[in-house]
């Protein structure tokens, strides 16, 4: 859905029933894509209806505090309750909804996240548990989260059947000093040998942007501590352009290596420009249980430039799935550190396969030396005769000049 200047200010996918703050009057315009196939189908329908009482903002919203645990009774089914809370870029926040007086395990409470601009936001964990943003009838707690990515008044919108009693909590948690870096366009700068010490939370996703020239190969070093699994992604210099977002957290269609298994992250630019580092939650290890922890991490970058290199990349990748390898097949000398010395007279060729992890990085390496691949043979008894006519020239030409 766009607003009445083109932007933005909705997104969903699926079937699904959305609530959508109007913000301003003018026109809106709803845009209807998928991803079918040139022969598929769909049949849908599309509803719209408006509500003047209902808004995400207002001055009819209560303000609260974070940390502050709210009580209140849902009136009527076709109405909700908003609450205003303030704010701050790059901070870290969670939402709590319980159903504190439900009979029926099949009645419903949700509670939706709009932005100072009324844009819908909130992550989920990858595996989509039913209690996320609404209560299921397996857990009468709903919960969400973001990270703060402007600074102002946000509000939480809480919707359910009549009569039901619910409590609301929404609490802050204090990231790292490069939130918010969400994604390519707000992302933070690293350069070579950098060293970043960061904090990730379920919700979270830390962006780092790296400008590398063609044939450097990178290798990033990576450790982490808490309670779940972190992983890397990277996507090459068109990563900011790329409009797809995928489930799994990683770049989409853009990705280019990944690693998740706690080694080392390995690749080789195939051209110039900006790359995109990305750290997040392990897509298979985010749950429910996990989408409210924090860790910390470290990430180290080095890069070493192939000289001269010649090289054909090769990806192998299903998005949506664990990343299989990117292969890369190089040809050329290389420099990789300072303490390296090439050998004299030696042409180089390194056929090498790099995964995305440095235990799967495996080198070939032969070297020729020059002196070795041509030779003058200067053994034999013709070389000596050779070598006393060759004499007597120079001695005659010496007279004649003396002469």
């Amino acid at each position: 859905m766009y607003g009445p200047s083109g932007e933005q200010i909705h997104r969903s996918t699926g079937d699904s029933t959305e609530k959508i703050p109007v913000t301003k009057a003018g026109k809106y315009t709803i845009q209807i894509v998928s991803d079918l196939d040139a022969n598929d189908v769909l049949d849908y329908t599309l509803t719209v209806t408006t509500n003047s009482n209902h808004s995400a903002g207002g001055d009819n919203a209560r303000h609260i505090k974070p940390g502050t645990t709210v009580s209140n009774t849902i009136r009527s089914k076709h109405e909700s309750d908003r609450y205003a809370v303030t704010l701050k870029k790059g901070q870290g926040f969670d939402v709590s909804l319980k159903h504190t007086n439900r009979k029926n395990p099949n009645e419903k409470l949700s509670f939706t996240v709009y932005d100072p601009n009324g844009n819908k936001i909130g992550e989920a964990p990858f595996n989509r548990p039913l209690r996320a943003y609404h209560t299921s009838p397996a857990a009468p707690t709903a919960y969400g989260g973001d990270v703060v990515e402007r600074s102002g008044t946000y509000y939480v919108e809480v919707t359910g059947g009549s009569g039901a009693d619910y409590s609301l909590t929404v609490n802050t948690v204090g990231l790292d000093g490069n939130d918010p870096n969400e994604r390519p366009a707000s992302s933070s700068s690293l350069a070579n040998n950098d060293t970043v010490s960061g904090v990730l939370t379920g919700y979270d996703r830390d962006v780092y942007a790296l400008n590398l020239q063609q044939g450097d190969a990178i290798t990033v070093r990576y450790s982490s501590s808490g309670k779940f699994q972190p992983a890397l992604w990277v996507a090459g210099p068109n990563g900011a352009d790329q409009p797809y977002v995928s489930k799994d957290y990683s770049f989409g269609k853009s990705t280019i290596a990944s690693s998740h298994s706690g080694d080392n992250l390995t690749f080789i630019a195939n051209q110039s420009g900006t790359y995109y580092i990305k750290a997040v939650p392990y897509f298979k290890r985010s749950t429910g249980a996990t989408f409210l922890e924090t860790i910390t991490y470290k990430m180290q970058v080095s890069t070493a430039h192939m000289l001269n290199s010649s090289m054909k990349v090769s990806h192998s990748w299903t998005t949506g799935s664990a990343p299989t390898s990117e292969k890369v097949s190089l040809k050329g000398t290389s420099t990789a550190t300072p303490t390296e010395t090439p050998t004299p007279n030696a042409t180089t060729t390194e056929q090498s396969t790099l995964t995305t992890s440095t235990r799967e990085t495996t080198e070939t390496a032969t070297t020729t030396k020059a002196s070795e691949s041509t030779t003058t043979e200067t053994d034999g008894p013709g070389f000596g005769i050779i070598a006393a006519l060759l004499g007597l020239g120079i001695g005659a030409w010496r007279y004649r000049s003396r002469e």
